[in-house]
């Protein structure tokens, strides 16, 4: 039981993350700090294996 409560935090978090505005301005605003440090966010994204983790987490 206690792994299905953790997935639908985890499906609430991910919706105001990703869907909402304000989600979106802060992952923007988190790839432009990455890019000063001289971070690649897409390709951070890549090296550890990111792109997809939601569907990963949730099967």
């Amino acid at each position: 039981m206690i792994i299905h409560e953790l997935l639908v935090v985890l499906k609430i978090c991910i919706h105001h993350t990703y869907e909402k505005e304000d989600g979106k301005n802060e992952i923007a605003i988190l790839y432009c700090n990455m890019q000063q440090l001289g971070i690649d966010g897409n390709r951070y994204v890549q090296s550890f294996n990111l792109e997809g983790l939601t569907s990963k987490l949730l099967h």
